[in-house]
């Protein structure tokens, strides 16, 4: 199992990357000429010199020793991945952090490990107060495209230091603006919550969240609360393809959204189902409006045209389940397509089953495909 954790000045040492394959075969690049992008061959094999290692770990110390963000993933024992993000702003308005370094071990990537610590990476920028983080980065193509899909775009202001050093990076930066510092409502306790997509690492504290529903209501008509691994399994398979948010507030998950197939045959790719859940203590916080928005904004970018809901659905209410769900999804702009009667069973009761489905695009003579979550 992979672990992750912050590393102390003192842990950073030589003997710490014994296992730390740095090797990447490259074959094509990015290059700006001429204003544009374009992709150009250049292949050759990027590896770190014992020197290099020595380099970075001083970099390493010094950035842990300052205050920085310094973050590793471990398996059996074996580090092989980290991120560094250095503690001083720059860049003026812009307000950049700067993510000094992320790298992945050659026979762990594929793993999941670059997304989960730039995550983490923005997780603490963001407390910070950072604005954007900026990336002088890698210009081989498949480190573009693992960046493009974390969202980052080519930096408003570069940062002569990185060019001169570096002058076939790609200058990026990443906002932080659209997954934080969304102020929860006048009168809710509380500090600022965070949207962001989740990754599998999340799986343990997104089942707390989704646990108090299976055993206390009908708001899930699941019967045992599944097993972590199965859970994991779950999540696993949705972000395949579709996307996957949580909230968090002061470090704590309250919420996650995510989507998956409606039904699941090809004639249905452009629609989709949507399922949400927060934390039993945090209902009527506006959690879960911003959690649709995020998704609703990434199915949109997919070209998701068509959005549903299955929602529980009492003919009284009860101690089980009520009629709340419905009310959001309709404050949502969700409407009501159709009811299954006494369909679900659970606490002895029988209870009704409504889709309720809400448009996010227009319905042209020839769509375009829909693409994978970015």
């Amino acid at each position: 199992m992979i672990q992750y954790r912050n590393l102390s000045e003192n842990e950073i040492h030589r003997a710490l990357f014994a296992h730390f394959i740095r090797r990447q075969q490259v074959t094509k690049c990015w290059r700006k000429e001429k204003g544009e992008w374009v992709i150009r061959e250049a292949p050759f094999v990027d590896d770190w010199t014992e020197k290099d290692f020595q380099t970075l770990v001083i970099c390493l110390r010094d950035t842990a020793a300052a205050g920085g963000f310094v973050h590793a993933a471990f398996y059996d024992g074996d580090l092989k991945g980290f991120a560094a993000v250095l503690p001083g702003f720059f860049g003026g308005g812009q307000r950049y952090l700067d993510l000094a370094s992320i790298h992945v071990s050659e026979d762990m990537r594929g793993q999941g490990i670059g997304k989960a610590l730039f995550l983490k990476a923005k997780d603490w920028a963001v407390k910070k107060g950072a604005k954007k983080l900026y990336i002088s980065a890698h210009s081989c193509v498949e480190s573009q495209a693992f960046y493009k899909k974390m969202g980052c775009v080519e930096a408003q202001v570069y940062n002569r230091k990185h060019v001169e050093e570096e002058p076939y990076d790609c200058q990026l930066e990443c906002s932080l603006e659209t997954i934080s510092k969304a102020p929860l409502p006048s009168g809710n306790p509380g500090g600022d919550l965070l949207i962001r997509p989740a990754v599998l690492e999340d799986a343990e504290n997104i089942l707390a969240v989704y646990e108090y529903y299976v055993r206390y209501t009908a708001i899930s008509f699941e019967y045992e609360v599944p097993a972590a691994w199965a859970f994991r399994g779950r999540m696993e398979n949705t972000l395949k393809k579709y996307p996957y948010f949580v909230a968090v507030l002061d470090g704590k998950i309250v919420g996650y959204a995510y989507a998956g197939p409606f039904v699941g045959r090809a004639a249905y790719d452009w629609s989709a189902e949507a399922t949400i859940y927060i934390d039993a203590g945090r209902k009527r916080q506006g959690i879960g409006r911003k959690l649709y928005g995020a998704l609703e904004d990434a199915l949109k970018q997919m070209g998701i045209l068509n959005l549903y809901a299955c929602i529980g659905y009492p003919e009284t209410e009860d101690e089980y389940l009520t009629r709340n769900s419905v009310d959001f999804h309709a404050r949502m702009g969700y409407a009501k397509a159709g009811e299954f009667h006494h369909c679900g069973r659970k606490f002895g009761r029988w209870y009704h089953m409504v889709w309720m489905e809400k448009m996010l695009g227009s319905h042209g003579k020839e769509p375009e495909p829909v693409r994978q979550n970015a």
